[in-house]
C-alpha cells in the first residue's frame, strides 16, 4: 500500500510539474488565460502597451489599491492578483484623448455614437447597488473610457475615466 501511495504522490508531483512548466512558459510567451465574462475568449496573447492607445483595442489594465477599494472593484473580480489585490482588468477601449464622451443613465456616447451593451444597470445579479457615473465632456490627456463586450462588465460605466499608465499590456484573442 504503501507503494501504491508513493507512486501516486510521485505522480501528482510530477503532473503539478509539467503544468507549472507549460503555464511559465505561456506567461513567458505573453499567453494569458481569461477569467473575466466581460470579455469573451480563453486565451489572449499580450504584448507591451504603447501609449497612445487606439479605440477598439484591448488592455490590460492594472488600477491603484485606492481606485479598487474606493470602486470596490475587488467585489466583481474573482481572482486575486498583484493589481490593488486584483487580477488586470481585461477591457476594450471606446474613448481616447480629445473624443466627447456622455455617460448617463441611458449609457455610453462617444462623439456621438452608442456604444452597444452600455446601458448601466442599477443593482447587479446579487442585487447590490451599482455604483453611478456620470460624464458629459472631452476625455483629457492620460485618460480612456474601457468597457467589456457583455452588457454585465463592471466597466467606465460604473468607475469612470482610467489612467492611461495603468495600462500594462494590449490584448489579441487567439481563442
Amino acid at each position: 500500500m504503501t507503494t501504491n501511495h508513493e507512486a501516486l504522490k510521485k505522480s501528482f508531483v510530477i503532473a503539478g510539474t509539467i503544468i507549472f512548466s507549460i503555464s511559465a512558459s505561456w506567461l513567458a510567451l505573453g499567453i494569458h488565460i481569461n477569467f473575466s465574462s466581460s470579455v469573451p475568449g480563453l486565451f489572449w496573447y499580450s504584448k507591451k502597451f504603447k501609449s497612445p492607445g487606439d479605440r477598439g483595442e484591448y488592455v490590460y489594465i492594472c488600477p491603484d489599491k485606492n481606485f479598487v477599494d474606493d470602486y470596490k472593484i475587488n467585489i466583481y473580480v474573482k481572482h486575486r492578483g498583484v493589481c490593488g489585490g486584483i487580477v488586470p482588468l481585461l477591457k476594450r477601449i471606446v474613448a481616447i484623448k480629445g473624443d466627447r464622451v456622455d455617460v448617463d443613465k441611458n449609457g455610453i456616447f462617444v462623439n456621438g455614437n452608442f456604444i452597444r451593451n452600455s446601458q448601466p444597470f442599477v443593482v447587479d445579479g446579487k442585487g447590490n447597488h451599482l455604483p453611478k457615473q456620470s460624464f458629459h465632456g472631452v476625455i483629457p490627456l492620460g485618460h480612456l473610457l474601457v468597457v467589456g463586450d457583455t452588457a454585465t462588465s463592471f466597466d467606465s460605466r460604473y468607475f469612470g475615466l482610467v489612467k492611461e499608465k495603468w495600462i500594462t499590456a494590449t490584448a489579441e484573442h487567439i481563442f
